[in-house]
């Protein structure tokens, strides 16, 4: 060929090739070298001696013998071979795996989904080199058994094995470099990498408020649902606090300003500088042709400097809520929250709903319900999760408003089973709170509900919602002293709402503590002087105190100045009817029921009307004496209504007890076995007492007065009302001769704290002062019955006509037990 295998321009250039470097085919030096030639030197070449022929003759013989094949035409096509699938394989499945390995430590470790996606592109990019490589080996090879061309000096003399291995070997080293680097620069807080808590802009839990988006696109109620969204989205992350809107409206309070549906940045900037608050979010939606522009800023409340800001966009409506998503995805890595955990987090699409239409309805409801529209809400709620029937978080909302307004029984359930069963799309805090909600409210399990808010506390101790809701379970419990501890951190962390200090009021009425539940009031009075609930608590400590009188006149005056339709239409008349039961006033309570009755009709609320119609007929009972008209009355009511109840709603157990008062047990054992028929198990066993307190007053009307006691004493400890199973109990002791055993009960009936029991003493508390009276009197202790009589005497000093006869014979009682010589 003209040429050494190796040239340069020294001696120790030429040795190192010698060493080092493979020599250049002779064929591309003289292309009429035979292929079998340029083997053979190719061998003899070879930098390891094992590899070369052994000796002269060796390299002879070898030659002869491919000599000889390449004139026989033995070198056929499959010798060339095909092309090197072998390797692509090795490098497709050593690409497949690096990708595994990259995903899988972007997934534990919380390296940036960048990462991940450069990674991937790498390996497409490296599609091309290994497909032009491969072709070049199958090349190189036929050239070297004679079926090809010698090809010229080029591109294909580097394209080997050798430098695609090691050229994707430096990519991903370089990756890797860079991927070291944005990690320490995040976690040092140095460079555009850093993030606001790295560079101690922001520590842990540090708390952050969310100022209402702006509107820039002519629809108010977009921002108001994207405000809303990206509360809920922020409240997942563990690294920071956002302020609860309660809160917010607390800290207005605090500078005299009204509640505001919309707290804007500056109005934000300003509670958090007050409050000791670092940093306000603020941000905008525009619209940007069919589509949607997001940004949001990270603002500090004291130098108003623009700590971080992101964008994203959204190609329509229908991608808003991922928008948002991805927004909020952002800003908490911005924030320096562990990338690992944000993806952890579940979407808010997951944890909200997919459905823009249908979150705007559930924020326009929070707001209606914050500003005491209940109906509104209710309607609200009802078309989001019409929208999105899986929508937990609205289903959770919709059976605690009526559950806490005491409307449908059926509904309540329904909406609480619907949200526990979809709490997958929740987020973790609400998915406890609809755990705990459906517990209690559906299986009544109560340690299950308090086990579903103690972990809620495990994961933030300052949870309003679940101080105050294991409050209520510890009231249902009789705890009353850990329920009021509960409440009073309750309002303490949120002193926005009226519901932790009212709930306060009434636990320590339980207690007994008069002065406390006044001072709560009055805290109460002072925070929200328009809100209904706050009157009607006033009312009951007046009532506690014996100030009936004083207590109507708070609820009618509180009917009178509300705008609530509930509580000027209903709950404030029904109250004000058992007031006038109470006090003898016949008249105005049957009015108030009539007009209640009209109320019921149209608004769908039988099942509230059936519970007050059974409670009515006992009284018309115990206190008229009236069973026939008592009979008569339930017999249209439950025409009326019952049939057009769903189960749940109609109280079988309520009315079977009014029945068996008013003296049909027939009835009542029908309504208690077609309760059995109709309602599921687990309702049936959540309303085990009610039903031993039916089957007490059937015993006691058909003379089983053993068989009473023994359901009355079930009835007590099934129920957590204290004073239900009092009366029947007493009655059945009375009846049986056991006089020591009805003073006892029935002593326990008077003294014990007058919390939320009016509905209970209009029907049991003028006959257990008469009965106390009488028993008394029986022993000889004259002093103590006169006091009993005395109090019946009080109650009813201004009842109707219809009742001063019974009035008038007390009256005689006292003169004949005051007269009397003393023995």
């Amino acid at each position: 060929a003209g040429q050494a295998p190796f040239t340069g321009p020294t001696v120790e250039s030429i040795v190192h090739q010698h060493l080092a470097t493979e020599p250049r085919p002779v064929t591309n030096l003289r292309s009429t070298v035979p292929l079998t030639v340029e083997q053979m030197l190719s061998r003899s070449l070879a930098k390891s001696p094992a590899d070369r022929q052994v000796s002269a003759q060796a390299f002879a013989d070898e030659l002869r013998s491919q000599a000889a094949t390449a004139a026989s035409g033995l070198a056929t096509p499959s010798a060339v071979g095909g092309f090197p699938y072998r390797n692509v394989g090795i490098v497709a499945g050593s690409s497949l795996l690096l990708i595994v390995i990259v995903y899988a430590l972007v997934m534990l470790i919380g390296l940036p989904d960048w990462v991940f996606l450069t990674a991937a592109g790498l390996v497409v990019l490296g599609i091309p080199p290994l497909l032009l490589t491969g072709h070049a080996e199958r090349g190189r090879k036929a050239r070297r058994l004679g079926k090809a061309s010698p090809a010229s000096d080029g591109i294909h003399s580097w394209l080997t094995w050798h430098r695609f291995y090691v050229g994707g070997a430096i990519a991903f080293s370089a990756l890797g470099v860079v991927t070291a680097v944005y990690m320490a620069m995040r976690v040092l807080g140095i460079g555009p990498a850093a993030t606001l808590m790295a560079k101690g802009v922001l520590e842990e839990r540090d708390v952050l408020i969310v100022a209402s988006f702006e509107d820039r696109t002519g629809d108010s109620t977009l921002a108001l649902a994207l405000t809303e969204a990206i509360h809920t989205d922020l409240s997942q992350s563990p690294t920071v606090t956002v302020l609860s809107p309660g809160a917010l409206a607390a800290a207005l309070q605090r500078m005299e300003r009204a509640p505001q549906v919309h707290v804007t940045s500056a109005v934000a900037r300003e509670i958090a500088v007050r409050e000791g608050v670092k940093a306000v979010l603020a941000g905008e939606i525009n619209a940007a042709g069919t589509g949607y522009v997001l940004s949001a800023q990270l603002v500090s409340a004291e130098s108003n400097e623009i700590l971080t800001a992101v964008r994203v966009t959204a190609r329509d409506s229908t991608q808003i809520v991922d928008a948002i998503d991805e927004l909020s995805a952002k800003l908490r890595e911005r924030i320096g929250e562990s990338l690992r955990t944000i993806r952890r987090s579940p979407s808010l699409s997951r944890v909200t709903t997919a459905s823009l239409p249908a979150l705007r309805r559930y924020t326009r409801a929070v707001a209606a319900e914050d500003q005491g529209d209940s109906d509104r809400a209710i309607a609200l709620l009802e078309e989001a999760v019409a929208l999105d029937t899986a929508f937990a978080m609205a289903y959770r909302k919709l059976g605690i408003i009526l559950s806490n307004l005491l409307l449908s029984r059926a509904q309540t359930i329904d909406a609480l089973t619907k949200a526990y069963n979809h709490r997958e799309r929740l987020t973790e805090q609400e998915g406890y709170l609809a755990a705990a909600a459906y517990h209690e409210w559906v299986a009544g399990d109560s340690e299950r509900a308090i086990q579903a808010y103690e972990a809620m506390l495990d994961l933030d101790p300052d949870d309003s919602w679940a101080l105050n809701n294991l409050g209520l379970m510890y009231q249902d419990r009789r705890e009353f002293a850990k329920a009021a501890q509960a409440y009073g951190r309750a309002f303490e962390v949120d002193s926005i709402s009226s519901l932790a200090i009212n709930n306060l009021a009434y636990s320590l009425l339980n207690l007994g503590d008069l002065a406390g539940a006044d001072s709560a009031i009055e805290v109460a009075y002072r925070l929200f002087p328009n809100d209904p609930t706050v009157a009607e608590h006033h009312a009951q400590l007046h009532y506690a105190r014996g100030e009936f009188d004083r207590g109507y006149a708070v609820v009618d005056s509180m009917r009178e100045a509300t705008q609530s339709p509930y509580w000027k239409l209903a709950r404030a008349p029904v109250t004000l009817m058992f007031f006038d039961g109470l006090m003898g006033k016949m008249r105005s309570s049957d009015r108030r029921m009539a007009a209640f009755t009209a109320v019921a009709e149209r608004s769908g609320t039988g099942g509230a009307y059936l519970l007050f119609a059974g409670v009515k007929a006992q009284h018309d009972v115990y206190v008229r004496g009236l069973s026939t008209e008592a009979l008569a009355q339930l017999d249209a009511v439950v025409d009326r209504f019952f049939d057009s109840l769903a189960p749940e709603d109609r109280g079988y157990a309520d009315l079977a007890e009014a029945y068996a008062v008013a003296g049909n047990v027939d009835r009542a054992r029908e309504l208690l076995d077609e309760g059995e028929l109709v309602l599921d198990p687990m309702f049936l066993r959540q309303i085990q007492g009610s039903y031993h307190s039916a089957r007490g007053y059937i015993a006691l009307a058909e003379e089983r007065f053993a068989d009473a006691v023994n359901d009355f004493k079930l009835m007590d400890a099934e129920l957590g009302c204290r004073i239900c199973p009092l009366h029947g109990m007493g009655t059945a002791y009375r009846l049986t001769n056991e006089p020591d055993s009805a003073i006892a009960v029935f002593e326990r009936y008077v003294n014990t704290p007058r919390a939320g029991r009016l509905m209970q003493d209009v029907v049991w508390l003028p006959s257990v002062y008469v009965h106390l009276g009488e028993l008394y009197e029986g022993r000889g202790d004259r002093e103590r019955a006169a006091d009993y009589y005395n109090r019946l005497v009080e109650l009813w000093r201004d009842a109707d006509p219809e009742l001063q006869p019974q009035v008038e014979d007390v009256r005689q009682r006292i003169a004949r037990l005051v007269g009397e010589p003393q023995r």
